[in-house]
């Protein structure tokens, strides 16, 4: 039966491994073609308190891991994927964001950030050196790179969908013109320092179509 998507187009990651290890999100995987096993990307160290955070934050840190030779076919979606790659460094994504890596990267969740009363942001931290698969529902096109130096970037709460996890974000209540007679406040998220930050200014518009 075909699919009508108004246009979108069904995509899928294929990861092929050579006596390597890919580490997926959980539920990722459709089917595997080879030798290849299966393991937890996860130490016993600490694993009382990441699966605490995990509850907390609703996601899953116990990420499975794939090892051997062979190919691996991840489920299908109309989301976009990129190819990024860290070099011993750490990087924010935002929910949904992280699809699988080399087991070089380590996964990890945050601690949700609250920006306003009752809107709360739940991300994953990727730290390491080595490639990864993010998958965002809008094209890499749409999407705008910053590289701040010692600088400092607002936004509406939700607009960023990757920072350096070196880079500040305290919120900040801004107050405007308009504002100043309605009697709202509204909070703009303020980033600051150095690193690099991905801004997604049509994320909106897709969640609501």
């Amino acid at each position: 039966m075909p699919i009508s998507t108004d246009g979108a187009r069904l995509k899928q990651v294929r990861v092929i491994l050579d006596n390597g290890t890919v580490v997926t999100e959980t539920g990722a995987l459709q089917q595997i073609q080879g030798h290849i096993s299966s393991d937890s990307h996860q130490k016993q160290k600490n694993l009382f308190h990441k699966l605490t955070l995990s509850r907390r934050t609703k996601t899953n840190d116990i990420k499975p891991a794939y090892q051997g030779r062979g190919e691996l076919y991840l489920e299908p979606d109309f989301c976009h994927y990129f190819l990024h790659k860290l070099d011993n460094e750490e990087i924010i994504v935002d929910h949904g964001m992280f699809y699988c890596c080399e087991s070089t990267i380590r996964v990890s969740p945050i601690k949700p950030k609250k920006v306003d009363n009752q809107t709360y942001i739940t991300q994953t931290k990727l730290s390491g050196t080595g490639i990864c698969v993010l998958r965002s529902p809008i094209p890499e096109s749409q999407i705008l790179k910053f590289e701040l130096y010692n600088e400092r970037l607002q936004i509406e709460p939700g607009g960023v969908i990757l920072r350096s996890a070196s880079l500040q974000s305290p919120m900040q209540n801004l107050r405007n013109l308009f504002q100043s007679f309605t009697g709202r406040t509204e909070a703009l998220e303020t980033f600051t320092g150095t690193g690099q930050i991905w801004v997604a200014p049509t994320l909106f518009l897709n969640r609501i179509m």
